[in-house]
């Protein structure tokens, strides 16, 4: 079980449970040794009772002894069994009974001993033996004890019965030796034990600390087998918003990974095991509790578990570091904007002052005309300016959708992007930085679309066009240029090209363009983020970005992405909807700006019954008082009540009706809006449009 850290932990905890162990170990020793003791005194009993009854008169008395004996000894043992302090100092029974017994039987068997020294003799063994066994405890004094005893009253009986100097030093020389040697071997079992304890105490120590350090590590930590979770950490759980490491095992090693990034994982897992190699880390996707999906990135390594292998998974979530990345390209993407920002407001300006000033023309022309003025003149007049006004509008609405595009400040990391499109409209933003320093060349042949982001990959483009066009001195555009290819690449891809004839790059430079915050551009003009976000963007969809620069000749930047192999979507073209027999329809339009409103009541109005309303309020009204629309072109974006409030309604109320509305948005700059336009099946249309396209969108809505 791994600890929850919130008890308080003893640090000599391991160090008491061996001692306690070694203690138990002792108390079970002392409760054989004294069993064996009074079996050994009992059996001594009846052997010496037999042999006297066999006829071996020399042995009498020595059966009583061994009685008393065997008694005392079994005494001993009972209280053992009962009271633990009595079987903790049984020891003493060594020198005190087992000796004291030794020497009875010899006094109550030497008088009658045809060579009492040769059975004295004979008894220094057994005493030896008790000796021996008093290691049992350890203890170098009751070693010393038993033998200093067995000693004087063996040598008291060696010279009771004449058996001589050398006799009596020899036993007595031989009993302190084997004390000796007991007590040193004794010494040396304690310090085994001791170090031992310290080791084993050191080593649980350590062990406890890592087993915190990975229980509280703020990566996830998962051991596998085989798809089976052996172990996992708290923060894992955590990460995953599961109850508990329990319901982590229950899941299995597979199912921590969503199911699109499991193949990749299992595949890792399994070289990792089979090669006993760590791998590299590596971004993928975990499934959370509730369908959440949690970015990481994710490490490998073989390690030995228990007595097999098993492969450690080591889990960073990432989505703090995403959602400050998403800071940082928006961030880079709004100061790429804000650079713009004078060259966007001249490309402006100029179809502006355009549409404007034919606008007034033609006001002064119907203001001095009488009633009795020449039509043919007046429409004359018109078929000439409304060309101009519809190029000049048409540049103005184009540019908008441009900034449209790239400062989306939330958008979808993946999607399918037209290159051609992106970079038509990346050379549009960047159109006055380039004019004024180099000549434009496009070469764009037919290639398929990308697995990418619009406003990501416009950025990657933008940015990549904006320091081709800061390379050049300005004051000699004819004598630059910046060429942008898009072409084919290899396996199916694309390859598009940035090259300009600018002031190139040392080797040295080239190396370090992609590092983040390095910049060669004066103080206050670069955050050296631009290059390393379009080196991040441009890896995260699969594809490479490369640089080929000398000084004085220019710089090449080259990116390869992978086609998105996307079957196209269907498209309503405007003559396909004008062969189409398309019925009349209520229409119902809801938008808080009346111009909008009304513009698209005089479009509809010549083949639909339009109502045209500025408060979704009163829309919501009417359908409360019964009536029904075949369509509802409704205003995303509107003060106090939304287009996804009126929706919401709508839905309570009839979902047939919620079903036909149509969202009209000039641009999703919430969260949530950007949210209900992701999800909602409902169609949209993006503002501006013109009259063909929204003919050709309500004639398939009501077809």
């Amino acid at each position: 079980m791994i600890s929850d850290g919130t008890r308080h932990k003893d640090t000599s905890a391991p160090a008491h449970a061996i001692r306690r162990a070694r203690s138990e170990q002792r108390l079970r020793n002392a409760h054989v040794l004294n069993g064996v003791r009074a079996g050994a005194a009992a059996a001594l009993a009846l052997a010496f009772f037999a042999a006297t009854r066999l006829g071996a008169s020399e042995w009498s008395g020595a059966d009583a002894v061994c009685a008393i004996w065997s008694v005392l000894a079994a005494a001993v043992a009972i209280a053992g069994l009962r009271w633990r302090a009595v079987a903790v100092r049984s020891g003493l029974a060594f020198p005190f009974l087992d000796v004291v017994g030794i020497v009875a039987v010899q006094l109550a068997v030497l008088p009658a001993m045809s060579d009492p020294p040769r059975v004295v003799a004979m008894a220094t063994a057994p005493l030896a033996l008790l000796v021996v066994g008093s290691t049992f405890w350890l203890e170098r004094w009751l070693i010393w004890l038993t033998a200093g005893l067995a000693a004087a009253a063996q040598g008291a009986l060696m010279v009771r019965y004449d058996a001589g100097a050398v006799a009596v030093g020899v036993t007595a020389l031989s009993l302190v030796v084997m004390a000796a040697v007991t007590a040193y071997g004794a010494s040396r079992i304690h310090a085994l034990n001791e170090s031992t304890t310290k080791y084993v105490t050191d080593l649980q120590l350590v062990e406890e600390a890592f087993r915190d350090l990975i229980t509280h590590s703020p990566d996830g930590i998962v051991v596998h087998r085989d798809g089976e979770v052996l172990y996992a950490n708290t923060q894992l759980a955590a990460l995953l918003q599961v109850a508990n490491i329990q319901a982590v095992r229950a899941r299995g090693a597979g199912a921590l990974v969503h199911p699109d990034d499991r193949p990749r994982f299992e595949r890792r897992v399994a070289a990792v095991a089979h090669e006993g190699v760590p791998s590299e880390p590596a971004e993928l996707r975990l499934a959370g509790e509730g369908g959440r999906v949690i970015p990481a990135e994710v490490r490998d390594v073989p390690i030995q578990f228990g007595d097999q292998q098993a492969v450690l998974t080591v889990v960073r979530d990432l989505t703090g570091l995403k959602q400050m990345q998403e800071r940082l390209f928006v961030a880079d993407r709004m100061a790429s904007m804000g650079t713009l920002a004078a060259g966007v407001a001249h490309e402006i300006n100029n179809p502006l002052t355009a549409v404007v000033g034919h606008v007034d023309l033609l006001e002064a022309e119907l203001a001095t005309a009488g009633p009795d003025a020449d039509d043919d003149r007046l429409r004359a007049a018109l078929v000439e300016a409304m060309p101009d006004l519809r190029e000049g509008l048409t540049r103005v609405r184009d540019i908008v959708r441009d900034l449209n595009v790239f400062s989306r400040a939330r958008d979808a990391a993946d999607g399918v992007a037209d290159v051609r499109k992106v970079l038509d409209s990346s050379l549009r933003m960047a159109a006055n930085e380039i004019r004024h320093r180099a000549r434009l060349e496009r070469e764009f042949h037919d290639v398929p679309p990308v697995r990418a982001s619009e406003a990501r990959l416009g950025q990657v483009f933008l940015n990549l066009a904006v320091n081709a066009a800061q390379s050049i001195p300005e004051g000699n555009a004819e004598r630059h240029v910046i060429r942008v290819v898009a072409r084919p690449g290899p396996d199916a891809g694309v390859v598009v090209e940035f090259s300009d004839t600018g002031s190139g790059m040392t080797p040295e430079l080239r190396r370090r363009i992609f590092d983040p915050f390095f910049t060669t551009k004066p103080a206050g003009v670069g955050t050296g983020l631009g290059l390393a976000i379009c080196e991040r963007i441009v890896t995260e969809v699969g594809g490479t970005i490369t640089v080929e620069s000398e000084v004085g000749r220019g710089s090449t930047f080259r990116i390869n992405l992978p086609a998105a192999h996307a079957a196209p979507s269907p498209t309503v073209t405007p003559a396909a909807a004008a062969a189409r027999e398309v019925r009349r329809a209520r229409i119902l339009v809801v938008d808080d700006e009346a111009l909008v409103a009304q513009m698209i009541e005089r479009i509809l109005s010549r083949q639909h019954e339009v109502h045209a309303l500025t408060d979704a309020a009163e829309a919501l009204r009417r359908i409360d008082a019964g009536e029904r629309f075949d369509l509802i072109l409704c205003d995303l974006m509107m003060p106090h009540v939304t287009g996804m409030d009126l929706h919401a309604e709508i839905r309570m109320r009839s979902q047939a009706q919620a079903d036909r509305m149509i969202f009209l948005t000039g641009g999703a700059f919430t969260e949530r809006a950007q949210a209900f336009l992701r999800d909602a099946p409902n169609l949209r249309l993006d503002k501006p449009f013109d009259a063909a396209t929204l003919r050709v969108l309500v004639a398939h809505a009501v077809s």
